[in-house]
């Protein structure tokens, strides 16, 4: 016959240890997953609290990014407008009759060539036939046609802005161009402007990356608090890092990485992490990812943001979790094994403890059992060996078992009054309890809404908090700039108190030249006058060489009859004929010289009808001088009012402006109070946000309390309908005894 302690702990023990080896099962084969569903649940907590920083951070570094390019396109135009009106000023004294228009042109390239800005900036000018007539990075292409002027991505420059120009009168355009000295082109955002009266196109513009590092300086204080709060919310051996779709980095623990172009390449397959990040968008990634010497495999936890575009990944060593899955298991082994020995332990100690007791017993309720119930009986001593005491001991047994059941039938009727009334009172309390339960679950739900709603508090502070930060410092920019403006405005009323001075001055120097220009004119009527006397003086003197040429004539012809009659006188004649030969010869000379006298004289005479319609011209143009100059000074003299008025209007301006520098002050003052006042709330708000994570946990403890004595209330309320149903045949099974 097999002992009941054999019968009692070897099924039980191998049932324990057939338990115990599932569970280590169960354990190792989930673990992994259960530990990175943790860490995934624990990575999309911390990034719905991070959504709100990151829905801010985005739109503060885009709406920067748009200021800072209106600004730089808000600037060319200015620049632009310094250079046309440059060519409004030349063309103007061109118009004036100063100079000649190709003097114009060539004065005003030769100012618009000197004219820099921000060190390298330059303009350049090319006409509507895209001739190029200023690039002054490189003078050799002045003069030739740019039609043809193709970027990288193939957009003709010139074709563009002059069409574009023409059309509208202005034009922006993005291309790609080299900076001085540099071969290899960059992108560039030029603005140009067209100066119809000479057909001119003028332009400049800024290389694209200079904007975008004036943009990331700015930039850079947001994404460092942004950093800030990103790094504090990291996982165990995990960190966070934000990527757009260009691989451009927007968080990192290393601040040397921001908004740079970073590639996170698998060690072995090459593959770019973040593409591959930004096709799964949301879940989790493996690769593999190369530090020194070593090649580590890594966990990724992507959450994608749709509005910016943006892979948030939490990358963390895969060796950490298979670390952790290992200390799980270890421990639940450890805990199994300790488990089944302890088990094993206490059911040999109970059960030999039970065996025992029964063994003394089963002699005794074997022949109760036998019998039918009758305590009155008793067994005769017929021996004094082990038997008779056996019947001895079982008569008083039975004797004491029929004491022991009359006192169950008085037990058992007040145990069933006591059930029902235990049984009723078990109720009410249970039905309290329930209503306990329920109003402290109420209150641990609003503690915790409470609770979140500080959290949020919390965190809506900070922002607060930012914004009075960069309230305070632009505040602070806003004076120094009223204050650079204030001393500017003082500066231009010096200078408009100079320039009235000035135009006082040179007004009374067009006065001194009004008189001068009418006594001018004066003299130039005396200059025509005496022209005209000396023209028919010059009249005369030719009639008086016609006279004399006439008489020369006369003379000659004497002469050749005198010469005539000599040679017919002969001998005689020679004399005379000598005499007529010189004559004639004279006469010749005479004639000759008066023929060069009214040539000269004709010459004069022309020459002085010339002077004279020359000296009326003048005579008639330094009327319109006069007039002129009279105009000049009426315009003079209301400039000087204009100076005037703009000099106490100035005035004005520099008052308002010192009032605005003791707004500002006023303005970052404030800021340094609602500063510290928001400190002082955050720091509330801690205090707040520890007591209610206090009195949450009270709540759950105080919960956990109230479900225990549910459960305790429902157990005793079990127990107590057992034990009126075993009162009920405890005094079914009582009366079966005669007693």
């Amino acid at each position: 016959m097999k002992k009941i302690v054999n019968k009692i702990v070897v099924p039980i023990s191998i049932s324990l240890i057939l338990v115990f080896t599932l569970i280590i099962f169960i354990v190792t084969r989930y673990s992994s997953s259960t530990i990175t569903n943790i860490y995934n649940e624990n990575f999309e907590v911390i990034v719905n609290q991070l959504e709100g920083s990151v829905e801010i951070l985005g739109s503060k570094l885009q709406s920067i990014e748009d200021i800072k390019y209106e600004a730089a396109q808000l600037k060319l135009s200015s620049l632009v407008d310094i250079t046309v009106s440059t060519m409004e000023n030349q063309y103007n004294r061109y118009r004036a009759g100063l100079i000649s228009e190709t003097e114009a042109k060539n004065t005003a390239i030769d100012l618009i060539r000197n004219y820099t800005f921000d060190g390298d900036g330059y303009f350049w000018i090319d006409d509507t036939e895209y001739i190029n007539i200023l690039l002054p990075p490189n003078p050799s292409v002045e003069g030739t046609s740019r039609e043809g002027l193709i970027d990288k991505k193939g957009t003709y420059i010139v074709k563009e802005f002059v069409k574009n120009s023409i059309e509208d009168g202005e034009a922006y355009l993005s291309y790609w161009f080299p900076k001085p000295g540099e071969s290899e082109p960059s992108e560039k955002l030029g603005y140009t402007k067209i100066f119809k009266p000479w057909n001119w196109v003028v332009g400049t513009g800024f290389y694209i990356d200079d904007i975008a590092t004036e943009v990331q300086k700015i930039q850079q204080n947001d994404l460092i608090n942004f950093n800030t709060l990103i790094q504090s919310k990291k996982i165990e051996g995990g960190y966070p890092l934000i990527f757009d779709r260009n691989n451009r980095m927007i968080s990192s623990p290393n601040r040397e990485n921001f908004l740079k172009n970073i590639e996170i390449l698998d060690s072995i397959t090459g593959e770019d992490i973040v593409k591959k990040a930004f096709e799964v968008k949301n879940g989790l990634i493996e690769y593999q990812y190369r530090q020194g010497d070593k090649i580590s495999r890594k966990f990724a936890f992507i959450r994608y943001y749709e509005k910016y575009d943006w892979i948030i990944l939490y990358s963390m060593d895969k060796a950490l979790i298979e670390e952790d899955v290992k200390k799980i298991q270890n421990l639940v082994l450890i805990v199994a094994i300790g488990a089944v020995l302890l088990s094993i332990f206490l059911l040999l100690f109970v059960a030999k403890l039970v065996v025992k007791n029964v063994e003394s017993v089963t002699n005794k309720i074997y022949e109760i059992s036998e019998g039918e119930g009758d305590l009155t009986q008793e067994i005769a001593i017929q021996t004094n060996d082990e038997t008779g005491l056996l019947a001895k001991y079982f008569n008083n047994f039975t004797s004491k078992l029929r004491d022991i059941v009359l006192s169950i039938k008085q037990i058992g009727e007040k145990s069933g009054l006591m059930g029902e009334t235990l049984a009723s009172n078990t109720d009410e309390l249970s039905a309290t309890v329930d209503e306990i339960s329920s109003t402290m679950r109420s209150i641990k739900d609003k503690t915790e809404r409470l609770t979140n709603e500080v959290n949020t508090s919390n965190i809506n502070l900070d922002d607060i908090k930012n914004k009075i930060k960069i309230l305070k410092e632009s505040t602070t920019k806003e004076s120094a700039y009223v204050s650079e403006s204030s001393a500017a405005v003082e500066e231009m009323v010096a200078s408009i108190n100079a320039i009235s001075k000035i135009s006082n001055e040179k007004n009374k120097a067009i006065m001194d030249l009004t008189q001068i220009a009418q006594a001018g004119e004066k003299d130039m009527d005396l200059t025509v006058q005496s022209i005209v006397t000396i023209e028919e003086s010059a009249g005369s003197m030719l009639n008086m060489i016609k006279t004399i040429t006439d008489v020369s004539d006369r003379i000659n012809l004497l002469a050749m009859n005198a010469a005539i009659e000599a040679a017919h006188a002969g001998e005689a004649g020679k004399g005379f004929a000598v005499v007529a030969d010189e004559i004639r010869k004279l006469a010749a000379v005479t004639a000759q010289s008066t023929t060069d006298m009214s040539n000269t004289l004709t010459s004069i005479s022309n020459s002085i009808v010339d002077a004279a319609n020359l000296s009326s011209n003048t005579g008639k143009t330094i009327k319109s001088i006069t007039v002129e100059v009279v105009d000049v000074s009426k315009s003079l003299t209301e400039m000087i009012n204009s100076f005037t008025e703009i000099s106490q209007g100035t005035s004005q301006i520099t008052d308002s402006l010192n009032r605005l520098v003791h707004t500002s002050m006023d303005v970052s003052s404030a800021a340094e109070l609602m500063d510290s006042s928001t400190s002082a709330i955050q720091s509330s708000l801690g205090s707040v946000t520890q007591l209610t994570s206090e009195n949450n946990n009270g709540m759950s403890e105080i919960t956990n309390g109230i479900q225990e004595i549910s459960i305790s209330l429902s157990d005793l309320a079990q127990l107590s309908t057992e034990n009126s149903e075993n009162i009920i045949n405890l005094n079914s099974i009582v009366s079966k005894f005669k007693t």
